[in-house]
C-alpha cells in the first residue's frame, strides 16, 4: 500500500459525519505502508472502525484480486495497480464481553486466536440487499489492534470477499 495523507482519508469518508482520522500519535506519518495490507482504526468516542484498503476493480465492478500479489512482468505489475482503488469504509463496533462461555475469540482476517476483549465485531450495511436474504448488513470478527492483525494477515483473500460483499451486496 502506498502512503495515505490525512487529507486522503478525510476525501475518502467525506460522507461520513464527524469523521476523526487517525491521531497523530498513532503513527500515521511513520508508519511502513509497504508492509500493511490495510488501515484500520478505531475510533472509540464515535464507536466506529474506519477501514482502508486497496481493492482491484474490472470493468464489470470488484474484483477479487490480491493486494500483494506480484507478477513477473513489470507492465503487469503497473497495469494490476492502475486497477486498484482505494475503499474506504466506516463500521459500527460491538466490543465483545469478556464473559462468556469463551475466553478467547478468533479474528477472521488475521485467523489468530485472542482474548475476547481484544476482538470487535464490526458490521456495516450493504449497498443492495443480497438476493434471497431478508438483510442488508454484514459482519466480521475483526482484532482491536490493527497493526498487529496487518503483521499477523497471511493473505487477504478473506479481506477482499468481504469488502466485495459490501460493495455489490
Amino acid at each position: 500500500m502506498k502512503i495515505i495523507t490525512r487529507e486522503q482519508l478525510t476525501q475518502l469518508f467525506k460522507k461520513t459525519k464527524r469523521f476523526k482520522p487517525p491521531r497523530p500519535e498513532s503513527g500515521l506519518e511513520n508508519m511502513d505502508f509497504e508492509s500493511l495490507k490495510f488501515l484500520g482504526w478505531w475510533d472509540q468516542t464515535a464507536n466506529a472502525y474506519y477501514l482502508v484498503y486497496k481493492l482491484e476493480r474490472k470493468a464489470g465492478g470488484v474484483s477479487t484480486g490480491t493486494l500483494g500479489g506480484r507478477t513477473e512482468n513489470e507492465a503487469e505489475e503497473k497495469e494490476a495497480e492502475k486497477r486498484k482503488e482505494l475503499v474506504g469504509l466506516k463500521f459500527d463496533v460491538l466490543r465483545l464481553s469478556s464473559r462468556g462461555v469463551f475466553a478467547r475469540a478468533f479474528c477472521e482476517l488475521c485467523h489468530k486466536h485472542r482474548k475476547r476483549e481484544d476482538i470487535l465485531l464490526i458490521s456495516t450495511e450493504t449497498k443492495k440487499k443480497p438476493k434471497g436474504v431478508d438483510y442488508r448488513t454484514k459482519g466480521i470478527y475483526v482484532c482491536a489492534d490493527p497493526v498487529q492483525c496487518n503483521k499477523d494477515m497471511k493473505n487477504t483473500a478473506d479481506l477482499d470477499r468481504f469488502i466485495t460483499a459490501i460493495l455489490e451486496g
